[in-house]
């Protein structure tokens, strides 16, 4: 056996967005993979197949390599998406998207029509007519044949009026909203629905009606959003919900009424759980109050792509959700909920269509695959081997679950993986790796880090201690609470790591974590001197700074600390791991992204100056042209770096027996 390579995540296939035709016939999903020449990710639309008799036929459908949006037009048609800026004065400052049509059948993608929008998600209303969404910059002046000079200038500044003003990778938001749009392909003719400071979040099209949601604003964008139908007779805009009355997430039209997951009259978004509540006759009624975390799955830096996790298929709904370590798969009457599909450490993507489920996940200590499955036995086969040979006699450790009862009594679920080539007489380093979110949790799906750590003759441990989603808001609840009880549990897991794993040396420990899991190794380092070596990646430090610089700062930190900088800064200043670096001494690994505006630059530089001005051993490496989500889906080349220089600097300090 060999131990994973550092470039083995540049052969990793990673599958989403399966999705039935309309009768069944088959199906289409994405398939990614990395291009190290670009230093990016190819994109590749498969079908399947499903013969009356017989297995069913796999085979590639596109090539460019461009290719991860796409509707079904028909039962044998796929209606795909090409965005680019026009080339022809003065248009050049326009967008444009180009839809084309794929026959199933055989032949090329012939072109369908465009709008003069860079058009986000589109949805069949009826035969000839769309809806689709589209982002709008409200600071740009329109283009006309005389002010091309003006626009040139336009994009050498940035007018901030709004919070928030900018988003992650990048992007300055201001006065930039999401409107929703019809196209009429028979007269060719463009109509825009949401006018104004509106602000689209979803939209969904049931029975050839259109439904949305979102919320009218100005200054600070608000939680709360509104519940809206459009009228094709009239043109008119008809308010089912009213604006800033709850918090909405996803809707669900199904015949005359449909789902909607919301929070409660009144409550605050803490990141908490949704509501299921059914809409009929103008009332909206509540279902159920302990639904749990929808669209949740066991962390894995080994997955791309999106699929939505709520769907309404057979006239019923499903949804994916993480139960404890585990995303199962649940249907939801107007009573109760009901787990029905249960095949793997982590469901992913799915959709289902007459009683099969077609699904990606992964088998313990494997990557991603597609499967087939049905939700009458439960049973399930796999369809693809896109990876079967990625870790062919590669060393994969198993994550032995080893759960620990904590002094508050508290059950908290945790893992060890052991180094390759155990040798029982000698002592190994070994790998705190603590979760980001902090809602989120851990599970037994593959995660390519710690594998490759694992590799590399280190113990890896890690568990989801309070805070972690999985286990209810009651667990997961830790407002007011941060660097407390999660921090107790983190601590006494490592004390029982070491109690149970006596080739573990607690002279030769190292911690890390990213973003949450990144603002606890902070608070870790100015809490305790256990550790040996730390890296803390896409951190924040500073509940002060990070309220303005934060393009969440001004909702989740004032939630999640429970003030503003101006009403209680002592509070603030006393949980933030900024205040603490006086007392820090390990040596720390920095590792942050350049258009990370999460967790923004300067919240880790805080304590890497602080450091370096005490002569405390850190580096800082920072990536440019990432955002908040390098580990996961940054360029191939930038996410091997990541891992190399953490493992450089494990090794530092850990390699050598004290």
């Amino acid at each position: 056996m060999k131990p994973l390579s550092l470039d083995a995540l540049t052969r990793y296939q990673f599958l989403s967005r399966p999705t039935f035709s309309p009768e069944g016939t088959s199906a289409v999903f994405v398939r990614k993979c990395a291009d190290m020449k670009e230093n990016g990710y190819h994109s590749f639309l498969h079908l399947i197949r499903f013969p009356e008799e017989g297995k069913p036929q796999l085979l590639q459908l596109t090539s460019l390599g461009k290719e991860s949006s796409f509707i079904y037009d028909d039962e044998h048609t796929l209606l795909l998406p090409l965005n680019r800026r026009k080339e022809d004065e003065p248009e050049k400052h326009h967008f444009k998207t180009a839809y084309y049509r794929l026959p199933l059948e055989g032949g090329e993608a012939a072109p369908a029509f465009s709008v003069p929008y860079d058009a986000g998600e589109i949805k069949k209303i009826r035969e000839g007519l769309y809806a689709f969404s589209a982002e709008i910059d409200m600071n740009r002046p329109e283009a006309t044949k005389d002010n091309s000079d003006q626009l040139d200038e336009y994009d050498d500044y940035h007018v901030l009026e709004e919070l928030p003003y900018w988003t992650d990778n990048g992007s300055f938001i201001s006065r930039f909203r999401d409107h929703l749009f019809l196209y009429d392909e028979k007269e060719e003719k463009v109509t825009q629905i949401t006018q104004g400071l509106f602000s689209l979040d979803s939209f969904k099209v049931s029975g050839g009606r259109l439904f949305f949601t979102g919320r009218t604003y100005d200054s600070i964008r608000p939680y709360e959003s509104g519940l809206f139908e459009y009228d094709f007779e009239d043109g008119e805009i008809k308010t089912l919900i009213p604006e800033k009355t709850r918090i909405l997430g996803d809707i669900l039209p199904e015949k005359d009424h449909f789902w909607v997951m919301a929070m409660p009259e009144g409550a605050e978004n803490y990141w908490g759980l949704s509501s299921l509540y059914l809409y009929e006759n103008g009332i909206l009624r509540l279902v159920d109050d302990q639904m749990p975390e929808i669209g949740d799955a066991p962390m894995s830096d080994s997955v791309m792509g999106y699929s939505p996790a709520m769907k309404i298929r057979d006239e019923k709904l499903y949804y994916t959700a993480l139960l404890r370590t585990r995303a199962l798969l649940f249907s939801h009457d107007e009573e109760k909920a009901e787990t029905v599909f249960d095949p793997l450490p982590a469901l992913q993507g799915y959709d289902i269509h007459s009683g099969r489920i077609l699904f990606t996940g992964m088998e313990e200590g494997q990557l991603q695959e597609l499967w087939l499955g049905s939700l009458a036995d439960g049973s399930f086969e796999k369809l693809t081997s896109f990876n079967e040979k990625v870790l062919e006699d590669t060393y994969i450790a198993r994550p032995e679950y080893v759960p620990f009862t904590d002094s508050d009594g508290v059950e908290i679920d945790g893992w060890v993986m052991k180094p390759m080539d155990m040798d029982p007489e000698k002592t190994y380093p070994g790998i705190l790796n603590i979760h980001g979110g902090p809602r989120g949790a851990y599970g037994t799906t593959f995660f390519n880090e710690m594998q490759y750590w694992a590799g590399q003759g280190y113990y890896v441990f890690f568990c989801n201690p309070r805070g972690s989603s999985g286990r209810g808001d009651d667990f997961a609840d830790i407002r007011r609470r941060y660097g407390t009880i999660d921090y107790q549990d983190l601590m006494e897991f490592t004390d029982h790591i070491l109690e149970i794993t006596p080739n573990l040396d607690s002279q030769r420990l190292g911690v890390t974590g990213g973003s949450y899991g990144g603002w606890m190794t902070n608070w870790i380092l100015g809490h305790t001197h256990r550790f040996a070596a730390a890296c803390t990646q896409r951190s924040f430090s500073n509940w002060l700074s990070d309220f303005s610089a934060s393009e969440i700062g001004y909702t989740f930190d004032r939630i999640e600390i429970g003030a503003l900088p101006w009403e209680d800064p002592k509070r603030l200043w006393e949980a933030s791991p900024a205040a603490y670096v006086d007392r820090m001494e390990t040596p720390t690994l920095f590792i942050h992204s350049l258009l990370d505006h999460n967790c923004p630059l300067s919240e880790s530089m805080q304590i890497f100056a602080a450091l370096r001005f005490r002569n405390i051993p850190a580096r800082a490496v920072l990536f440019e042209g990432e955002g908040h989500g390098l580990s996961r889906g940054g360029k191939p080349k930038h996410r091997m770096r990541r891992i190399q220089e953490i493992t450089g600097w494990m090794d530092k300090y850990l390699k050598k027996e004290k």
